[in-house]
């Protein structure tokens, strides 16, 4: 089995910082060559799993809309103005997002607010291991850190599950934890755990 760092495109070499969940970078080629790779790595039968980079994204993420927002370069915070996506994220009293671990760069996703952005991550995690592209699953980052409660951190993985194993049984979820995972390995979330 492959296990490939995220391949969404985004800004950084890391590319932890999303910009648009549903294209493959160029640095990587295309979405056709993502399909291609897919395809000559089944035929040697090799398995591929995504990067699921669900907790954040990045500050240039097509969601963060720049029509809809504008930086007030004084205070370094992004305002409302009538962007669609603004329940996408975490706001600050400033009028700044809230950063994953205060990383400015790294939007905090705010799935337990935003039955919208639910379904975009469900849909993102359907698309990519449906046809034409077949991946074989999902490594899913800082899983337990998604939402800011467990109940609803359960609840997401449970639907997240429900998705991607609805198009296959046999595609893996596997969870970026770093304690004990007991309760998400129940078998209505994850499949397996690995650290970092």
């Amino acid at each position: 089995l492959i296990y490939l760092n995220p391949i969404f495109e985004a800004y950084s070499n890391h590319k932890y910082d999303t910009g648009n969940y549903m294209k493959v970078d160029d640095m990587f080629g295309s979405d056709a060559a993502f399909e291609m790779l897919i395809k000559e790595a089944e035929k040697r039968g090799i398995d591929i799993i995504l990067d699921g980079v669900f907790n954040h994204c990045g500050a240039f993420h097509k969601w963060l809309d720049r029509e809809g927002f504008y930086k007030d370069t004084k205070k370094g915070a992004y305002q409302e103005k009538k962007s669609p996506y603004h329940d996408y994220f975490y706001w600050k009293e400033d009028g700044s997002y809230e950063g994953w671990w205060g990383y400015e760069n790294h939007p905090k996703l705010n799935e337990e607010g935003c039955k919208e952005l639910n379904n975009e991550i469900l849909k993102i995690g359907k698309k990519w291991v449906s046809p034409p592209f077949n991946a074989d699953g999902w490594r899913l980052d800082v899983a337990a850190d998604l939402g800011k409660s467990s109940e609803f951190n359960h609840k997401f993985w449970a639907e997240f599950r429900n998705a991607v194993k609805g198009v296959s049984s046999d595609k893996l979820i596997l969870a970026e934890h770093y304690g004990d995972a007991v309760s998400w390995l129940q078998g209505n979330e994850w499949d397996s755990i690995m650290n970092y």
